[in-house]
């Protein structure tokens, strides 16, 4: 009854609350960049954005000081083309523009290997996982070199048919061989976790196989592998004095997936390691191994930020790789981002060799630091849409990056006059590369200035493919993945494979036009999956289990007919899809339909014992629930284990509208995966599904609280509220075994706001597993 009137007078001041902001609304929009006042401030924009530069910008006044209180201080423009009739543009400056660029770290680059192994699953492409600078960064540009110590500067510009013109600018590194660098000193930090079994653990074991080839007389290594804890286990190895192989098996021998993921302590461990054994004329790197999945410790960017700031005056950098199926993408690329390193991305051997002995240099290396590029723009110029990572009116709002040997930072953006041609041809751009010595720690600085006629007849003609590339990648973004979007959808990729096919003589565009052919089959007949939900609604295949393995199914509850279902889509959302297959299971506490989730949801006025099991995975539970609960809803499937299984897992995302408003409250729905299985407590009832705290999954565990979340709540009918995002849940099994589990939601405290758990892709394994719940792509 209490939270009955709360909802109650909530929405009565809701109501007032939206007839008084009404004005105030109306006065941000009118004041907001796209139609600049004098207040001075400078814009900042990320990837994929559009910039709209207006007249009366100034550079030089940080956004966190603005003049008007009404201007946005962080806005993404849709941005139109100039008028086509006579290329007028009233937006535009008239006079200089000067903007500072950021491109990533040079050699990041999992983006596309992302994207390959969605298209080799038959899968649609994630948007989220695209970033266009990683693709120009991943494929390979024909520039001359420049001379030792320094950087070149190569700007390329071509007209498109929209009146509109493509710049790409490259900042072009000296070339290195490997016998050319200076000694290594690698601190390898490597994720023993849980989620690392399989796949993930065994190329992690080729990589570090293949470390002994790549090593150079002189060379150092240390390792540290880290899981709930960190242990080091070599020391500051030489090359030349010590058995290489002895002390590389060592470390193999060393990783056992067990227990859950402290990124943030392995890093301490690491970097302090690193730290000790520091030698100035030295390569000082700490090389990440992991996949990301960190579900323990407090996953704050600024832990690791002070980590590599500490470091920074060493020059000891991050270098992120990423391994297995459901990596976190997300939480890596942000590594590294802090540790100012590279990332990149291991799918398979071949991912391996091209790491270690194709891009060792420029993997590793690094040619010059701290890369801005500084661009003037001369009169009636704007940039329309930039295809980096950063870009600013204020130089400090750009975060410099590193550049190395053998590569170059390719600058991809759209940009528009409202001059004639006559004149435009005639203007000039001026280019500056800002860059830091590494060696000397001398600030330096490259700068060219060159006219529109020039850069449109640049003899390198790397701009078709850049071209292509960004095409490429950025078409993923604007595909709407539903049935009526399939016609738009083949003529947006027909484009694109048009514009690559012009290249057929570069070996890498060839491969592009090959993703691109198996993309246009998804598309066209969706989703090209091997899975038996495809024609069926039962509950089993859209969990991705064969018949061969079920003795039974069964669903419970006050209304299963409304709250537990098969479904291809929860609400409208495009990013929420099945993990395996065509379909997921669905079981809620309320009506799945709801479309007001923080009201409405009840089903029955029946109230249940709270179904808290006896254990919390390997641990006796200390009280046993007596709470009454509501709206309980239960699938409970028999499985026989095939012989040779060892593990099973499956994924999962909770959802839930008392979060954020009841965290640490009495509201705590909750959602069980209890199994009854001999081998397991001695088929007593075990919840196989926590956090790290051996807590259940409900609003108050640390998933809620996750800044990495990859996929986002909207169109789920839980946009303003939270979910945990996919988690994994791994759990030991042994073959032939036949067991029980139960996923089970219920509502607590009060059956008015809504919860429920999505559930997909049951895996059986022949590896053993530790049981644990770690976090997903």
């Amino acid at each position: 009854m209490a939270r009955d009137m709360f909802i109650f007078l909530t929405l009565i001041l809701c109501i007032v609350g939206c007839q008084n902001n009404t004005e105030m609304k109306t006065q941000l929009n009118s004041s907001s960049i796209g139609s600049a006042d004098d207040s001075g401030e400078g814009e900042m924009v990320t990837d994929g954005m559009a910039l709209d530069m207006s007249s009366d910008l100034e550079v030089g006044v940080s956004p966190e000081e603005p003049a008007n209180e009404g201007k946005s201080e962080k806005e993404e423009i849709d941005s139109e083309s100039p008028d086509k009739d006579n290329n007028k543009n009233d937006d535009v400056a008239e006079r200089e523009t000067t903007l500072y660029l950021s491109a990533d770290d040079s050699n990041s680059q999992a983006s596309p290997i992302v994207v390959r192994k969605y298209i080799e699953e038959g899968r649609y492409v994630n948007p989220n996982a695209i970033r266009t600078y990683e693709f120009l960064n991943y494929y390979s540009f024909v520039y001359p070199p420049a001379p030792q110590g320094s950087v070149a500067i190569y700007p390329e510009m071509k007209k498109d048919e929209n009146n509109e013109y493509t710049l790409q600018v490259a900042v072009r590194a000296e070339n290195r061989e490997r016998q050319s660098m200076i000694p290594v000193n690698f601190t390898f930090l490597i994720d023993v976790s849980g989620s690392m079994a399989g796949k993930s653990m065994e190329l992690v074991k080729e990589f570090m196989k293949k470390i002994p080839m790549v090593l150079q007389k002189g060379d150092r290594f240390s390792a540290v592998v880290c899981n709930r804890s960190s242990q080091v286990i070599v020391d500051n190895v030489q090359v030349g004095k010590e058995h290489i192989p002895t002390m590389i098996d060592k470390i193999i021998q060393s990783l056992k997936p067990d227990d859950i993921t402290d990124l943030n302590e392995g890093i301490r461990v690491a970097y302090e390691l690193a730290q000790k054994n520091y030698i100035d004329e030295f390569l000082n790197r700490v090389v990440l191994l992991s996949d990301g999945a960190a579900n323990a410790g407090e996953l704050s960017i600024d832990i690791i930020k002070k980590h590599s700031a500490d470091s920074e005056r060493k020059g000891i950098y991050l270098v992120g790789i990423g391994f297995g199926e459901g990596f976190n993408d997300g939480l890596m690329n942000a590594f590294t981002d802090a540790g100012k390193g590279a990332y990149f991305f291991i799918d398979n051997t071949a991912d391996i060799g091209k790491a270690l002995e194709e891009n060792f240099v420029s993997n590793f290396d690094l040619a010059v630091k701290d890369v801005r590029l500084k661009m003037v723009m001369p009169a009636g110029w704007k940039m329309v849409k930039f295809h980096g990572e950063q870009v600013s009116t204020v130089a400090s709002e750009v975060v410099p990056q590193h550049l190395s040997p053998n590569d170059q930072m390719i600058y991809h953006q759209i940009i528009a006059t409202n001059k004639n041609d006559d004149v435009a041809l005639e203007q000039e751009f001026v280019f500056e590369a800002e860059f830091i010595d590494p060696l000397s720690n001398d600030k330096k600085n490259v700068t060219i200035r060159t006219s529109v006629r020039d850069m449109l007849q640049q003899k390198y003609q790397q701009i078709q493919k850049g071209n292509a590339i960004v095409a490429f990648a950025e078409m993923f973004k604007e595909f709407v993945i539903a049935d009526e979007n399939t016609e738009d959808n083949l003529k947006a990729i027909a484009a694109v494979e048009e514009q690559v096919k012009t290249m057929s003589a570069d070996a890498e565009m060839t491969e592009v036009a090959t993703w691109i052919a198996m993309y246009k089959k998804i598309l066209e007949g969706g989703e090209q999956l091997q899975s038996l939900d495809k024609d069926s609604t039962a509950i089993v295949h859209a969990l991705g289990l064969q018949d061969a393995h079920v003795v039974a199914a069964e669903k419970n509850g006050a209304d299963p007919r409304k709250a537990i279902e098969v479904r291809s889509q929860l609400g409208n959302s495009t990013q929420l899809r099945p993990r395996e297959g065509y379909k997921f299971l669905v079981i809620a506490s309320g009506p799945i339909d709801n479309t007001n989730k923080k009201g409405g949801g009840k089903i029955s006025t029946n109230q249940y014992s709270d179904p808290h099991p006896k254990y919390m995975g390997k641990r006796q539970s200390v009280n046993e629930s007596k709470v009454r609960i509501h709206d309980l809803h239960q699938v409970t499937i028999t499985l026989k284990a095939p012989r040779g299984a060892k593990s099973f897992s499956f994924d999962f995302n909770f959802f839930s509208a008392e979060y954020p408003e009841y965290v640490k409250q009495n509201y705590n729905d909750t959602f069980y995966a209890n199994i009854e299985a001999q081998s397991t407590n001695n088929g007593a009832p075990t919840n196989i599904a926590f956090d790290s705290n051996n807590s259940s999954i409900e609003v108050d565990n640390n998933y809620f609280q996750n800044p990495f979340h990859p996929i986002s709540n909207r169109g789920t009918g839980f946009d303003r509220s939270g979910s945990t995002s996919w988690l994994r849940t791994s759990w030991p099994i042994e073959g032939g075994e036949t067991f029980k589990l139960t996923f089970s939601v219920h509502d607590e405290g009060d059956e008015i706001y809504d919860s429920l758990v999505v559930i997909d892709n049951f895996q059986w394994h022949e590896y053993e597993s530790v049981g644990t719940t770690d976090p997903l792509n």
